[in-house]
């Protein structure tokens, strides 16, 4: 069997961004940039006031015992008096500086008298000031391709005039529940019966990050399942087949992924939970046969076919930060295989959540981040620093 690892790279080895658009810069949030976005104009766009305050030029604060409030520049005024020897202007936050000013007092380190200024406190020179293009210049690279546009992105591309983006199509996904085991909708429960969860639940965490799908449960029948991930497939770039993947007489998932013209790259990761994990691909198209129990579901979807999503949408770094934090508490990890398990973070480090069962959803509730251990080591200290990966919120 292959490691983590190994699955995560062969699966972002074939996860390749989509084809690229424009859109409103108002519509392109939770996209990535598939165009370095270049800088239109500076910013900012001229020498600006960074405070409420006095402009002056900062060798006569020294010259003169006070200096003569001649006019007043609130912002966006273009047109004020010229300062001529040992006078200064009243100057707001982003107005325009004067060409003879070369600093900006704040107001509170002043003591006015009438048209008089005395400065009680001297910054140094050019102080306060918002320099043209000290953010960006004109023909700079603001954005790189594969950035993706957040709330601050735009803030920023906006302040530099830019309009319309080139963004990377978000992938659409296919869902596929296998089994003949679950209720209809509106049906009590019955002997034998369960409740649908794991479509649901990808289905969820799809929409949670942007991207479409749709769902369908399919019977445990061989024809049924390789017409249905046929037609899928023609549908969609990515598929989730849910259940079937494991080795008992009604797990069809391998054989109709092959009937369906699939190749497969792997069957099986040395971890638990979701061991049974399988990854195939025909053409464009990616499949990932998911375990039946739901938090192998969760799990193999956070640290496999998330960051393949996040990929194909053009994100450049498509992996979940990562990094080692001390433990609260002892772990065992007796199983020979990469353990991970659902934790939450605090001031003194993580936490494993209780009650973790491949078949058992709710401690992963409001969870923050997966700890992964490594298959070598069994016992685990409180205090032994572990790899953690956050998880998204």
């Amino acid at each position: 069997m292959i490691t983590p690892k190994q699955a995560r790279q062969n699966i972002l080895n074939y996860a390749k961004p989509g084809e690229s658009h424009f859109v409103p810069l108002k519509t392109a949030t939770g996209f990535y940039l598939a165009e370095d976005v270049i800088a239109p104009h500076a910013h900012p766009l001229f020498d600006q006031s960074a405070m409420d305050g006095y402009a002056i030029r900062h060798e006569e604060a020294n010259q003169y015992e006070r200096l003569r409030v001649i006019g007043e520049i609130p912002a966006g005024v273009t047109s004020f008096p010229t300062m001529g020897p040992g006078n200064a202007l009243r100057i707001f936050t982003g107005a325009l500086m004067p060409s003879e000013a070369d600093t900006v007092v704040i107001q509170e380190h002043v003591r006015r008298d009438g048209p008089w200024l005395h400065i009680e406190k001297l910054p140094d020179p050019g102080k306060n000031i918002r320099r043209k293009g000290e953010q960006i210049q004109k023909g700079s690279v603001a954005l790189q391709v594969g950035t993706l546009i957040d709330s601050a992105a735009i803030g920023y591309l906006a302040s530099i005039g830019i309009e319309e983006v080139a963004v990377f199509q978000t992938p659409a996904a296919g869902i596929i529940t296998t089994g003949d085991e679950f209720l209809s909708p509106g049906e009590h429960p019955q002997p034998g019966k369960i409740f649908e969860s794991n479509g649901q639940m990808l289905e969820s965490l799809l929409q949670q990050a942007g991207y479409s799908s749709k769902r369908i449960i399919c019977e445990d029948s061989l024809p049924k399942l390789t017409d249905t991930i046929s037609q899928y497939a023609r549908q969609f770039p990515v598929l989730f087949v849910t259940g079937g993947v494991s080795v008992g007489d009604y797990d069809y998932t391998l054989q109709a992924l092959e009937a369906a013209g699939f190749e497969i790259i792997f069957h099986k990761i040395n971890q638990k939970p979701g061991k049974p994990l399988l990854f195939a691909v025909r053409g464009e198209c990616m499949a990932f046969g998911m375990p039946g129990n739901p938090r192998s579901v969760l799990s193999c979807y956070h640290h496999y076919a998330l960051p393949a999503l996040k990929k194909i949408a053009g994100a450049t770094y498509p992996l979940s930060p990562s990094f080692r934090l001390p433990l609260t508490e002892p772990i065992e990890n007796k199983s020979g295989k990469s353990l991970f398990l659902y934790a939450t973070l605090s001031e003194n480090g993580v936490t494993p959540t209780k009650s973790q069962g491949s078949h058992m959803l709710q401690s992963c509730v409001n969870a923050h981040a997966m700890i992964e251990l490594e298959p070598e080591k069994s016992q685990f200290a409180a205090g032994d620093v572990v790899l953690v990966h956050l998880l998204p919120q």
